[in-house]
């Protein structure tokens, strides 16, 4: 048996009542998150090539496109929704593997589920064991394929997402097996956007579920592929590791614990490796009058330096929105002047405020090295005053979001926030996402969708003709 052998069968037998309520509700709770970042990315046009991009792949009737009142193919569609849910970078993180989940296993568990008119559960239940093997996978070689140049998310991802397609398609375990085999020729992203600010991370996702949906779709049509895609010799962690896996750990224990239980819902709207220092800069907004800061100092681990502190020029005048989402020295000034970071926070006409990046110019960079993924490390900030006092703030866990609140009404008040539509719409889609559990099919969740793109579709798709001309 390999680990691909190992996880299918695991995957095709398990019993869905054997699954915790506790455990489908959470990941209802990160369908609708995603939900959320995506038709909050839809309202603001923050992924403009999207769904024109899903519509030049043809106009089959078959998924929903998020914030779209238009329906596209499945491929089509798992690629623009992977895009919309992560163009903000507002979309949940599995810290251990720093993988973006929702963003690459919902687009895909939504489009393969529409498509073959799969139950509610069954949506839920794709989606959890994609979940599954995206957070094992990942966190088997933590910081190994960022070490390398990779976006973990989407070199992971189209793992989850062809198995989610092939559960979901009703694909023999043999099928789905060759199906992960055949994901592994299209595991890609680089992360040379990290030098320019441009829009290819926003892509990832959206690349690795759609790649996933085209995996399982080759190998229920005959194509065939490694099952030693994981442990080979040139399978997944020789070619795209820096560091060796826990090869044993892949499988070990599953249906024991969950990997959704792992994964975090943002409070802010940038990476991951910030957070904690923001929910400290936070806290020193206020107790600190901006006005008196001389300099400060973030402690960030060794390996968050590259992706988020270097190099410094970039990080403390970025040069896009994006590249602002990827800057501590800019995100913490920007929250010991404000206060909070949301959506409007990373706006391009707000990047180059001069109070921000007067500040950011101000902030030093202490490399901390910590036990543990750096996403889970300690914040530590210490603020020096203008007549000379010292103010620092760490703690091994400063409280996010999801801390002082549970996590049903956290993502409830940043659903709303996110989506912005009347309340009757917002409600309408809230229960449809949690009742999904009961749901024989997709119809409610498909129609509430429906009603709130109605309010918010921006941008118009050009008709199909003008693709074909």
């Amino acid at each position: 048996m390999t680990i691909a052998r190992d996880f299918v069968e695991w995957a095709w037998t398990l019993d869905q009542s054997t699954i915790p309520t506790g455990i489908l509700d959470r990941t209802a709770l990160h369908i609708l998150d995603g939900l959320g970042t995506a038709l909050a990315a839809s309202r603001m046009n923050a992924a403009p090539f999207a769904v024109p991009t899903a519509a030049s792949m043809g106009h089959a009737d078959e998924s929903s496109v998020i914030g779209s009142c238009r329906r596209f193919g499945a491929a089509g569609a798992a690629l623009a929704n992977g895009i919309l849910i992560h163009s903000l970078d507002f979309d949940d993180t599995h810290p251990a593997g720093l993988v973006h989940a929702t963003a690459v296993t919902l687009p895909a568990a939504l489009a393969v589920a529409e498509r073959e008119y799969a139950s509610g559960a069954d949506l839920l239940r794709a989606v959890l064991v994609g979940d599954e093997l995206l957070g094992r996978i990942s966190s088997a070689a933590p910081h190994g394929f960022h070490a390398r140049g990779f976006h973990a998310s989407s070199v992971c991802g189209v793992f989850a997402s062809s198995l989610i397609a092939s559960l979901l398609s009703g694909s023999s375990k043999d099928q789905a097996v060759n199906a992960l085999g055949i994901a592994a020729s299209q595991a890609s992203g680089s992360m040379e956007f990290l030098a320019t600010g441009v829009s290819t991370k926003q892509i990832h996702p959206g690349w690795a579920s759609m790649a996933g949906v085209m995996s399982s779709a080759l190998a229920v049509h005959g194509g065939s592929g490694p099952d030693t895609v994981f442990e080979g010799e040139r399978g997944l962690y020789r070619l795209f590791s820096a560091v060796p896996a826990d090869l044993a750990g892949i499988t070990a224990g599953l249906g024991d614990s969950w990997q959704i239980a792992d994964i975090e819902v943002k409070p802010y709207p940038a990476c991951h490796l910030m957070h904690r220092n923001l929910d400290i800069a936070a806290q020193l907004h206020a107790r600190l009058n901006p006005a008196e800061i001389d300099f400060v100092v973030v402690g960030v681990p060794p390996e968050s330096i590259p992706i988020v502190a270097e190099p410094s020029h970039t990080k403390v005048a970025p040069r896009s929105a994006y590249e602002a989402k990827f800057s501590v020295q800019w995100s913490v000034a920007a929250m010991l002047l404000d206060g909070h970071i949301d959506v409007d926070s990373y706006r391009s006409d707000r990047i180059s405020r001069p109070d921000i990046v007067e500040l950011s110019s101000r902030v030093r960079i202490n490399p901390v090295a910590g036990d543990g993924p750096a996403a889970l490390q300690p914040g530590d900030v210490t603020i020096g005053l203008a007549d000379g006092t010292l103010v620092r703030l760490r703690s091994d866990d400063p409280g996010s979001a999801e801390t002082a609140l549970s996590m049903h009404d956290m993502v409830i008040a940043k659903f709303r926030a996110n989506v912005g539509a009347p309340e009757g719409a917002t409600d309408a889609l809230v229960s449809a996402v949690m009742g999904l559990t009961q749901a024989s099919d997709l119809r409610a969740l498909r129609a509430a969708l429906t009603d709130v793109a109605e309010h918010w579709e921006l941008v118009p798709v050009p008709p199909v003709t003008e693709y074909q001309s």
